[in-house]
């Protein structure tokens, strides 16, 4: 019998522990390197070509973590979705698979933020709202379709952002949010990216950003704020900082 050294994520986005297994997209080869030399195992999000090729294999557009060993997939994602079921994860596949143009291949572009739900909700797959209302959490309708890309989760009461339509939908709640100035993140030739889409929690204390976070001009404002909730960037300095659609971690070590 195989020795089982991890559980799930109970809530999403929100480990208690160090994290044992994460989902990065295909494209994020470096970000798979630097996180299986510390000790996290990753599963791949395939790409699908009916995305455009710069976000063909995000995480945040393909896959959809909700916690209690539940998720939602797209529906090419037939070897993740192999591999997630052999750690005892319940998966549900998607109504159709994302495609572009916006606002198609937001389907699972949801963030789940402890007892919220930030998304655009006519665009939402509704496996993810039935999820959200079976767990009593909170479903909030947001302009910005790209929610998960655009929330950057520091812990359960925290979060980083650069847009002002998240920062206004929060303004009630009691989220603290650092809204931090936009760009400088790199995505491709002509767009640039988001940092909730370059970042996720690696532990409960440890936030990562997949690349060189020192290069971007709020940089001391990030440090200050993580600071703040008691949280530790890592990072690695060798190249830039690079949206690949969120890294989503799903289990943690005991």
């Amino acid at each position: 019998m195989r020795n089982i050294d991890y559980r799930f994520i109970e809530k999403a986005n929100l480990p208690q522990n160090d994290v044992k297994h994460c989902v990065i997209a295909e494209d994020g080869k470096k970000a798979k390197e630097f996180l299986n030399k510390i000790g996290i195992e990753t599963l791949k999000v395939e790409k699908s070509f009916k995305l455009d090729n710069e976000i063909s294999s995000h995480t945040d557009l393909l896959f959809s973590y909700c916690g209690e060993k539940r998720a939602v997939i797209a529906p090419n994602q037939t070897i993740l979705s192999k591999s997630l079921k052999g750690l005892g994860c319940r998966v549900e596949v998607a109504e159709f698979e994302p495609f572009s143009p916006y606002p198609n291949d937001i389907l699972l572009n949801s963030a789940i933020i402890n007892e919220y739900m930030i998304c655009k909700t006519n665009a939402t797959s509704k496996l993810l709202l039935n999820l959200a209302e079976q767990n009593n959490i909170n479903i909030l309708d947001s302009k910005q379709g790209y929610s998960k890309c655009s929330i950057c989760v520091v812990n359960e009461n925290a979060i980083i952002t650069e847009d002002n339509g998240i920062v206004r939908l929060l303004k009630n709640s009691q989220i603290n949010i650092l809204k931090i100035e936009g760009g400088f993140i790199s995505l491709s030739d002509s767009h640039t990216g988001f940092l909730g889409g370059a970042s996720g929690k690696i532990g409960k204390d440890k936030l990562f950003f997949n690349g060189n976070l020192e290069e971007h001009p709020s940089f001391e404002a990030i440090k200050n704020f993580l600071d703040l909730h008691n949280v530790k960037p890592v990072y690695d300095k060798s190249y830039k900082l690079t949206d690949i659609g969120s890294i989503i971690p799903i289990t943690e070590k005991f």
